[in-house]
């Protein structure tokens, strides 16, 4: 499984990266920029899964789907992590949320509830 993490905290990329790497066996392509991630629309197609931060400056993760959405660079599922409960609106962009903090354990549940058997580790 190839993950996509879009979060303007580094040390929490570096955290996932590293479990997801190490304990889920996943790749993962990580940027702290979303305008990084826009620059090259084709990174979407070549993964399985995007963990985007719902809250980043300057450009937050709502507008960073709706315009990977505009562009129909949006193949795979998209769950926003988030340290507050996010709009309904918010939510309706995507295939689900986390709440920060979580553990390992919560990660995976929640991933494997929204993506199904396409969680393979």
């Amino acid at each position: 499984m190839r993950v996509l993490i879009v979060e303007d905290d580094r040390d929490l990329v570096d955290l996932l990266g590293l479990l997801l790497r190490e304990m889920a066996g996943w790749e993962v392509e990580s940027f702290t920029d979303p305008s990084q991630v826009l620059a090259d629309p084709s990174l979407l197609g070549s993964v399985d899964l995007a963990l985007v931060d719902l809250n980043m400056e300057p450009l937050g993760g709502p507008e960073l789907v709706r315009r990977w959405r505009e562009n129909g660079a949006l193949p795979c599922p998209v769950v926003f992590l988030t340290g507050e409960r996010p709009s309904s609106g918010d939510l309706a962009l995507v295939d689900g949320a986390i709440k920060k903090p979580f553990t390992y354990q919560e990660l995976m549940e929640r991933l494997g509830a929204i993506l199904g058997p396409r969680i393979s580790t």
